[in-house]
């Protein structure tokens, strides 16, 4: 199933997906959503559709929401079911069956979120149209993570001046690779702007051939008291977000090019209480 960028509005619970063919391939209309390669059931499909087909008896299931999780395969229930044997055609590929699968967890980092009254300026960063891809298959690529790269960016500005977290959010799904992130921050002296435009173009010239697209907005909001993270908070997080490991931890010595660790800082939220990192491992 291929895929088409665009912006969505649409509640996915209630409205699905639009479909669209073109050649040999469907996209999702107006989506970054999708589905995996979905061979192992079209062949289930079309053998069931099509009487000349001889096979033996064949329990064909599908289950829903299985991008994140396999959460619709933990929740089945197979006492109805009566085969012996289970076919993996989960593959990229026609015609290859699969006998061993990859396995991984999710993993919930929190920071807790101590908050004090500031009277600072707003200042926004946002950091958007980065390449991506799913971390299971393209995180050997070297692409950029947008949680990450705002990461950098924070770290510059806390080492050079008095800055506080009021805010940071980015990434769809914990093993999606970060396409947009955002920071709101309270500032007290000047050149933030500067700083974040410097350290922006120096993570867009090291990943220029992988994440040619990327971009920085800004936006500056007048002096108010706000609630905003400690020091000690802001710290904390900012430290979280460049020392914790991210994308390629080992590869096969057995396989030639077969990633064999590696984890994804997908999303990246902020609550009252908590920072919350989640990473695909």
């Amino acid at each position: 199933v291929a895929v088409k960028e665009a912006d969505c509005n649409k509640d996915m619970e209630k409205e699905g997906l639009d479909l669209e063919v073109n050649g040999d391939y469907i996209s999702a209309k107006g989506t970054s959503l999708g589905g995996d390669d979905g061979i192992a059931v079209a062949m289930a499909l079309a053998i069931l559709d099509d009487d000349s087909i001889k096979h033996p008896a064949i329990e064909a299931v599908f289950t829903v929401d299985e991008e994140i999780g396999m959460l619709g395969a933990a929740a089945l229930d197979t006492s109805v079911l009566k085969g012996k044997i289970l076919l993996n055609a989960d593959s990229e590929d026609e015609r290859v069956f699969t006998v061993s699968c990859a396995g991984g967890g999710t993993v919930e980092c929190k920071v807790p979120f101590q908050h004090e009254p500031v009277n600072g300026q707003i200042f926004e960063i946002k950091l958007d149209q980065f390449t991506g891809g799913h971390s299971g298959a393209e995180i050997h690529l070297g692409r950029a993570n947008a949680n990450v790269a705002i990461g950098r960016i924070l770290l510059n500005l806390v080492q050079n001046m008095d800055i506080r977290i009021i805010s940071i959010n980015g990434g769809e799904k914990d093993n999606a690779i970060a396409k947009l992130s955002e920071a709101a921050i309270a500032v007290l002296p000047e050149n933030v702007e500067q700083i974040v435009e410097e350290t922006f173009e120096e993570i867009k010239d090291e990943y220029k051939h992988t994440d040619p697209d990327m971009r920085l907005t800004t936006n500056v909001l007048p002096s108010q008291v706000l609630d905003v993270a400690t020091v000690p908070t802001t710290i904390r997080a900012i430290m979280t977000l460049v020392n914790m490991p991210h994308g390629v931890q080992k590869m096969s010595h057995d396989v030639e090019g077969l990633v064999q660790t590696s984890l994804n800082l997908g999303v990246l939220r902020t609550n009252k209480d908590d920072i919350i990192f989640t990473y695909s491992v």
